[in-house]
């Protein structure tokens, strides 16, 4: 027991090396005034929010319904980085492994910037996927209204009272109408504009985290064509 008592602060010694070895490095360059000022237009342009603002829904016809196309959300990024407190080390996966990989070999960040960039990631990713699941829900309800029309319009054709073409011209003036009806909803644009918060949010915290040369790889990064987001 007694043996047990001497080695028990050892051991607490120990975990607290391991969940603070992140944190044992040099300290963050701090932002210059420049720096800590974000533009928003400048924001908004790293973010991809085209499909958010444009909504793709498939054309309906006599066998499928209305659905949307990707879930009209970009394409998720929040399963590529992963973090390992214990070696504060980042890994990639997916189908930008390789360019993500190259882009924090790149920003070369150290022990610290790792650990707060693993936090400002944490935090924009849960922010987001609250409001796309808001956003998801909120046009599903236009979607389900439109095949409740698809679906009698659909009946009207096989009652006779309309014929094929014009049951399809209907169809497609009802998907028109459907785009119109998500991209407009106040709702949906509420839910966009937070979308756009957890982002500018996200991108002043990096500014924080990262030197004048780190954030130019990533603002470059960010707004070239095939780099998407993170």
């Amino acid at each position: 027991m007694k043996t047990l008592k001497k080695l028990l602060p050892l051991f607490i010694i120990a975990i607290l090396v391991i969940f603070t070895s992140c944190e044992k490095d040099e300290e963050i360059a701090q932002p210059t005034p420049i720096q800590s000022e974000i533009n928003d237009n400048e924001t908004l342009a790293m973010n991809d929010i085209s499909l958010l603002e444009e909504p793709e829904i498939s054309i309906a016809s006599l066998e499928t319904d209305f659905h949307l196309i990707n879930n009209a959300i970009p394409s998720e990024t929040e399963n590529e980085i992963e973090f390992d407190e214990s070696s504060c080390e980042f890994s990639f996966h997916g189908a930008r492994k390789n360019q993500l990989k190259k882009l924090f070999q790149r920003l070369d960040l150290n022990k610290k910037q790792k650990f707060y960039l693993h936090k400002a990631l944490h935090s924009y990713y849960r922010c987001k996927r609250v409001q796309m699941i808001l956003l998801r829900k909120e046009t599903l309800k236009i979607i389900k209204r439109s095949n409740y029309s698809r679906d009698k319009l659909i009946k009207s054709y096989k009652d006779g009272n309309i014929t094929k073409n014009q049951l399809y011209v209907a169809l497609q003036k009802l998907q028109t109408a459907t785009k119109l009806a998500i991209k407009n909803n106040p709702v949906r644009k509420q839910i966009i504009m937070n979308i756009k918060d957890c982002h500018k949010n996200f991108m002043i915290k990096l500014q924080k985290i990262l030197t004048d040369k780190q954030w130019a790889i990533l603002k470059k990064w960010y707004q070239s064509k095939s780099s998407n987001q993170l």
